[in-house]
């Protein structure tokens, strides 16, 4: 099932503590018609070089199942995406230098600029 965005909510998995209940609202410029028309990546045109999109096996903000709902829209879509889920990890540790993950992750993404 594809990810919808919630309008005034903070679209996580965790629910609205992770983000704040007014972040998304500030970010979109609401009240709008259709505030996330112009700013969810799941509704923006595939990317025009190739993605790889990166989850942590662990993440309660962006679990893997949405990253892959994303990958299979835009591959629906043409684009040329992947997802890389590195196993045992979270949300912060993907982006956090000197843990396991930021080496996993460092590698998923050299790997990626080398294609």
């Amino acid at each position: 099932m594809p990810w919808r965005a919630r309008p005034s909510r903070c679209p996580t998995a965790a629910g609205d503590a992770a983000c704040g209940a007014e972040t998304v609202d500030r970010l979109v410029g609401a009240p709008r018609a259709h505030p996330y028309a112009d700013t969810s990546p799941a509704e923006l045109p595939p990317p025009p070089i190739p993605e790889v999109v990166i989850n942590g096996q662990e993440e309660p903000l962006a679990p893997p199942a949405m990253g892959a709902a994303y990958v299979a829209r835009m591959q629906s879509r043409g684009g040329h995406l992947r997802q890389a889920v590195v196993a045992g990890t979270g949300h912060v540790e993907l982006i956090a230098p000197g843990t396991a993950a930021w080496e996993q992750t460092t590698a998923i993404v050299l790997q990626q600029l080398a294609r």
